[in-house]
């Protein structure tokens, strides 16, 4: 013991109140501090029995010390106890920093009295259910604001009105908008579809038809889409286009896929197909901007941003009537090096997620399909429906793997129907045997290049562009 020691009243009330702050701490599992005593402040050194007598209360701590001489001649004295349950690193750092005031020879009674009660009340406020629910709730929010306003921000998918940052898929929409409102004279024929309808080349429906046309065909394209843009056509050049070719993808006539949010981010293409929106496709947009796959397509359109890939040609873009040019895989394809495999093997999973859900083609898309070819054929436009192709080892898979096969010939039957009804013609180009296609001639598993869209073309235009209706 330490000569002429002796316990004050305030010294014991002080020793009880840090009972009381241990006594508090039940999530603590280990805390080590150095209790350095020296004259504090209050008038006597504290005893090596005071300290024990304040640990003494907790039967399941275990108190060492080692005393030694200081470099001012003082003993100093470091204790250790522990506790076994969870450790809580806020109850360090409280613990931590009230030890350290209550070592601090500088600090007066009642301020270190203060310290302690206010040290009490935070480690208390956590216990509160109502107070934890709300700060995690707080927490939780103000974490999907930031990420909800980064996603925003960044746009990875061109899905919003943001453009700081350039998406990492192909927006075609807008692309072929300006390219759209480039044009002087209306052009005398339209062509709409998805990405399968990419290739289909206006020179070439020119030498048959002696007709101008446009590619509007754009990435994910659906009935709603052709709606809208046959309804910009006409808002730009106040006429309907004199021919118009749709090539319609089995897999757009479902409900299990919502709109392309790239046409809602799109306002002037979006402002006439307002009504093709519903609630639920809007709210599947937005909700998007707290999913974790957006979170890391923002984060790789920013990588792309500050370390751009460099290449020696474009991966792709769009020439002037709407055709896509794949300079990218058509160097690789001339120099031997293309990977076709890996191509096929994403849209298999692609399909197979897509048909695994599909049972039956969705009426509001067929309806939009409808309303579209109504609105050309009763404003004298030619028209032309057909289904677009597949590669034949994805047709196999889907029709091994899902109900494919079923699901194609409800869609054909509807489609037939629209054509029967409003006196079209329609031809499925499903198969590539349907127009002796070559399954080489394919850039991935749905994507057709120019020998098979020409054979297409030259099976559903025949040089005479005659007028008269067939279903074949």
């Amino acid at each position: 013991m330490y000569p002429g020691a002796a316990i004050s009243a305030n010294r014991s009330d002080r020793l009880n109140m840090a009972s009381s702050c241990f006594f508090i701490f039940p999530n603590i599992l280990l805390v080590e501090f150095r209790a350095i005593r020296k004259a504090n402040g209050f008038g006597r050194e504290e005893t090596l029995e005071e300290i024990q007598g304040v640990l003494a209360r907790f039967p399941n701590c275990k108190l060492a010390f080692e005393c030694r001489h200081g470099a001012n001649g003082r003993l100093e004295y470091t204790s250790s106890w522990t506790r076994k349950s969870s450790v809580s690193e806020f109850y360090r750092s409280e613990v931590s920093r009230l030890l350290l005031a209550f070592n601090d020879r500088t600090q007066d009674w009642k301020s270190m009295q203060r310290l302690i009660k206010k040290t009490i009340n935070r480690l208390q406020a956590p216990i509160c259910p109502k107070r934890f629910c709300v700060s995690t709730a707080s927490i939780v929010a103000f974490s999907l604001f930031c990420v909800a306003t980064f996603n925003w921000t960044v746009n990875p998918y061109g899905q919003y009105s943001s453009s700081c940052f350039e998406p990492i898929v192909q927006d075609s929409r807008c692309e072929k908008i300006e390219l759209f409102e480039c044009l002087e004279t209306a052009p005398l024929g339209l062509i709409l579809g998805s990405s399968r309808v990419l290739k289909f080349e206006p020179v070439y429906l020119q030498t048959r038809t002696s007709q101008t046309f446009f590619n509007f065909a754009v990435n994910h394209g659906r009935p709603e889409d052709f709606l809208a843009i046959v309804r910009f056509y006409l808002d730009r050049f106040g006429c309907y286009p004199k021919t118009i070719l749709i090539g319609v993808d089995v897999a757009s006539l479902n409900d299990v896929v919502p709109n392309d949010a790239r046409l809602s981010s799109e306002p002037r293409l979006f402002a006439f197909a307002k009504e093709t929106s519903s609630r639920s496709d809007e709210f599947d947009r937005f909700s998007q901007l707290f999913s974790y796959q957006q979170l890391t397509a923002s984060v790789r359109s920013i990588r792309n941003c500050v370390y751009p890939i460099q290449r020696n040609v474009d991966v792709q873009s769009f020439t002037a009537d709407g055709v896509i040019q794949y300079f990218e895989r058509q160097a690789q394809m001339e120099a031997g090096t293309y990977d076709f495999e890996s191509a096929l093997e994403f849209n298999q999973r692609e399909f197979l997620s897509i048909f695994g859900q599909f049972t039956s083609p969705s009426q509001r898309r067929l309806d939009y399909l409808r309303k579209t070819v109504q609105l050309c054929k009763t404003n004298g436009s030619q028209v032309y429906l057909f289904t677009t192709v597949s590669h034949p080892r994805l047709r196999e898979l889907l029709a091994s793997k899902t109900r494919f096969l079923h699901v194609e010939e409800k869609a054909l039957k509807e489609i037939e129907k629209i054509a029967l009804d409003l006196n079209v013609k329609f031809i499925d180009f499903g198969s590539v045997e349907s127009f002796a296609g070559d399954a080489d001639c394919f850039v991935d598993g749905v994507h057709p290049l120019e020998p098979n869209t020409r054979r297409m073309i030259d099976r559903l235009i025949p040089r005479t562009s005659e007028a008269s209706y067939a279903i074949q």
